[in-house]
Parts: structure tokens; sequence; C-alpha cells
């Protein structure tokens, strides 16, 4: 990982010379984004490097590695498949031991969280293999703003070829190269284990709908589930939703709300909340 931070650190080095050389241009701030391990790099890149003026890392739901397969491991009741390699080399296990302490605290990106001031877009796939359905909940509070996230609905590891993603990150890269604010979204989950849980999404700006979307599972794991929308409510000009989800009598129900808006341009693109499972624990 620190090579490969190191490589787009350089990269960075390589793009400012060119610039100036071949067309006398300063090149200052830089988009920085990357899928899976390249968005692991992302993040590393983003807490070392000033020129960083946005973070983009796509399918990487794993800051706060500890809480992470600690979750995992009960919720699934073993590690996800896909992290097989580590899991061999019995590295999950030694979490706590006094080397992986010392590496964590250089590779997991949950420890410079106070560095990612820059504006941040994460974005997600709902049945993504790697990680747990709500795996957001380990680090969103504790990053800083500016931060959006877009989970892309029944798509994995691939976002569903992206092309959903790709818009939401095009709006993104558009705006801080414009100089725009970005929109800033905000929620609130609920769930006094009563039979309903709720979830309020509050933005900044009117959105052009809003959605929820559900998927069922009798074990909690949500990676080979389906997700089913429906439309909500848009409150007050468009800036506020609300949704009530039932809590399933067996099994459990995932949930988010998806907020859709428009550029300046008039295109389309997603935000998201964080998502979640009612009953919240495990059962």
């Amino acid at each position: 990982l620190l090579p490969m931070v190191k490589s787009a650190v350089r990269a960075m080095d390589a793009l400012q010379a060119w610039a100036r050389t071949e067309h006398g241009q300063r090149l200052e701030q830089f988009v920085v984004g990357g899928a899976s391990k390249r968005g692991w790099t992302s993040w590393l890149t983003g807490a070392v490097d000033r020129r960083v003026r946005g973070l983009a890392p796509m399918v990487f739901d794993m800051l706060n590695m500890k809480a992470q397969t600690d979750w995992a491991q009960k919720v699934y009741g073993r590690q996800s498949e896909q992290i097989h390699d580590y899991v061999e080399l019995n590295l999950v296990e030694r979490l706590d031991t006094p080397p992986m302490i010392r590496l964590r605290s250089w590779v997991d990106p949950y420890s410079y969280c106070t560095r990612y001031t820059q504006p941040k877009l994460i974005l997600l796939g709902s049945n993504d293999p790697y990680w747990t359905v709500d795996a957001l909940r380990h680090y969103w509070h504790e990053l800083p703003e500016p931060k959006l996230v877009f989970q892309t609905p029944n798509a994995g590891h691939d976002l569903a070829g992206g092309a959903e993603a790709s818009q939401t990150l095009a709006a993104f890269f558009q705006m801080l190269a414009d100089g725009q604010p970005l929109p800033k979204l905000q929620w609130q989950f609920t769930d006094p284990g009563q039979g309903t849980a709720f979830l309020s999404a509050n933005l900044d700006r009117p959105a052009q709908a809003f959605h929820l979307w559900t998927a069922d599972s009798v074990d909690r794991d949500f990676r080979d589930e389906t997700w089913r929308s429906q439309p909500l409510p848009a409150l007050d000009g468009g800036r506020r939703t609300t949704a009530q989800v039932q809590t399933p009598a067996t099994g459990y129900r995932a949930y988010f709300i998806e907020a859709v808006l428009a550029d300046t341009s008039g295109r389309r693109y997603k935000l998201s909340t964080e998502a979640r499972v009612t009953p919240d624990g495990v059962r």
C-alpha cells in the first residue's frame, strides 16, 4: 500500500512538471479516486499530500479495520470470503498484537481521520461482497465535513458497471473545479426496538426526488439480496424527507434513503444516507 501511495504522489509530481514544461500551466490541486485497493490508496494519499483537493474512494468500506472485522465476525459468523488471503495468514486474529497495532496505525485510513478535511465522496455498492451492509457506521461520524456518500443499489464490488456512480463523481468533480459549494446531506436514525425504525434526511438545497431502498434477509447477510425502492415525500420544498421502516417479525431489513439532485447544468446525480438494519443487532 505505501508504495502505491508513493506512486500516486509521484504521479501528481509528474503531472505538475508536464503541465509546466509542455503547456506553461500550473497544476496545484487534484481529485484522487480509485476502486478497491486503489480506494484504500486514495484515502492514504489524501492523508499525506496537501495537493489532494478532493477524495473519491470507491468500494473500500473498511476504515476502522478492527471494528469492521469484529462486526463481520458477529454478523456473518466468519470473515468475508473475499479477504480469505488475509484470513489464511491469520492476520485478522492478530489485529490486536503489538506489530499489527503498529501496522494498522500506518495503513488504516481511520488513523488519519482528522486529516481528511478536504471534500470527500464515498462511492459504495449495496451488495458489495467484501463488507457488511452497514460498515459505514464504524467511521462515518468520525470523518470531518464536507463528506458525501452514494450507494449504488443492487451493485457489488464493480458498482454495477459504474454508470450511476460516475454521474455522482462527475458532479462532485465539477463542483470542486468550479468552486461551488457541495450539497450537505444529513440524516438521523431512530430504532427504539418496538417494531418500527425511523430515518430522516435533510438537505441544504432542494432535491428532485427521494427514494427509500430496502432489502430483506433471513440471516443479516445482504450481499445476495435484492433491493427495492419506493418514493418518499419531499418536504420543506424538497429539502427534507422521512421514512418509517417496519421491523420484520423474523430476519432483518436493511434500508437507506436516496436523494436525486441536479447540478447547475441540469445533470442529475444521486446521493444517499448510510445503510442501517432493523433490528439493529444480531438475533
